[in-house]
């Protein structure tokens, strides 16, 4: 299909780091992981688009397809596959983002704490380390308004404190709350593939029961699917979340965490249907779920911890906007990369998501320099969330 459309400029596709004149480009829409320097890859491809002479689309549908656009001498011309709904939009950039939202929702406003500062580290492993640093950065003049644990759990159902690391999870979120601080702890969307040599027969049992009941994605000879080779938890099934049934039994196991006072969850990953005969309980198969699984996975926990708590999340579609909020996911600590998640947060707002941020001078690789972190450190400044988060070194 080919549609034609005034104007010189053309904005949006999502969250893309490495252009934001979309000209020119092909743009897969495929949510798509990608460990640093992402490129034309996306974590959050979303298929709305305008130009600066006040035309816009929006293709509402899920499946994974492309994008070409050119510039013409009347415009520029975009190529779609055929067959696809097209709403198409007029007006300001505010007023097609405006009506874009109507087709997807408004984005949803976080609670006003969550626009504060955020700290978070992997290596904050234990209970003894949160709590120390979170008193360093108050002693420092940089009180945050809320603390990320990553490795804070079991690391086989991500639903249970690790006791001897975290001995008394509730007594420390209470002091932390003591202190102003809210806690945020890491999610991701797997039964886990244990290691060679692990067991945990609490995993295990949980594994049997969500096969037993249906509570995967299936292959099309209703085997439990699982993250391909060479991708991220590879081996791993994933749960269902298109099933009513799977969202009870899951937040089933998590409920005690919010009664123990967690303010939300860093619900990462998502990208993790990569075949299009994957089979869902709603009917749908991986050729719809490979974009709006991440959606169906953060629109569960949204609804999972109400209106007081926030998520923060790596991938998302169109609509993400209604589970905010969002990061850009992994960056080296590189001026290149710096440059990435300047276009990407530009990308991002232009494609409808305003609550979105970024790890301050990079997430992995060598530690930034201090003009390198002082200058990212201005620029989440103009991001909704200032947030500064690492991996550990050696």
């Amino acid at each position: 299909m080919t549609i034609d459309l005034k104007g010189n400029g053309l904005w949006g596709f999502g969250e893309r780091f490495d252009k934001v004149n979309q000209i020119g480009l092909s743009r897969e829409n495929h949510v798509y992981e990608v460990f640093t320097n992402q490129g034309a890859n996306a974590y959050i491809p979303v298929p709305f688009c305008f130009t600066d002479a006040g035309e816009g689309l929006f293709v509402a549908a899920s499946e994974r397809f492309e994008f070409r656009s050119e510039k013409t001498d009347h415009g520029i011309r975009l190529e779609i596959p055929g067959g696809l709904e097209i709403k198409r939009f007029h007006g300001t950039p505010s007023e097609m983002l405006d009506q874009f939202g109507k087709c997807v929702k408004h984005p949803k406003l976080p609670p006003a704490w969550a626009f504060g500062l955020w700290i978070s580290a992997n290596r904050w492993n234990t209970q003894a380390i949160a709590l120390e640093q979170a008193e360093l950065s108050i002693r420092h003049g940089m009180k945050p308004s809320v603390i990320v644990l990553e490795a804070w759990s079991d690391e086989t159902t991500f639903y249970r404190f690790d006791e001897k690391r975290f001995p008394d999870p509730a007594g420390m979120i209470k002091r932390l709350h003591d202190m102003g601080i809210r806690v945020i702890l890491w999610q991701v969307p797997v039964f886990k593939k244990l290691e060679p040599g692990v067991s945990d027969p609490v995993h295990a049992a949980d594994c049997s029961e969500a096969i037993s009941l249906g509570l995967v994605a299936l292959n099309p000879d209703k085997t439990p699917y699982v993250i391909p080779e060479g991708r991220w938890f590879e081996g791993s099934m994933i749960p269902d979340f298109s099933n009513p049934e799977t969202k009870k039994w899951w937040f089933g196991k998590r409920q005690h965490l919010l009664d123990m006072g967690v303010d939300g969850f860093k619900t990462d990953g998502g990208e993790f249907v990569y075949g299009n005969d994957v089979l869902f309980h709603d009917g749908r198969t991986g050729r719809e779920m490979q974009n709006a699984y991440p959606l169906e996975y953060t629109r569960a926990y949204n609804e999972f911890i109400g209106s007081d708590r926030v998520l923060f999340s790596r991938a998302g579609y169109a609509g993400s906007s209604q589970t905010p909020m969002h990061w850009a996911g992994d960056q080296q600590s590189t001026w290149a990369e710096l440059r990435h998640v300047l276009t990407a947060g530009l990308n991002a707002g232009l494609s409808g998501l305003p609550f979105w941020t970024f790890d301050i001078g990079g997430f992995a690789g060598e530690l930034p320099s201090a003009e390198l972190y002082l200058r990212a450190f201005a620029l989440a400044c103009f991001s909704p969330v200032v947030q500064w988060h690492s991996e550990p070194l050696g």
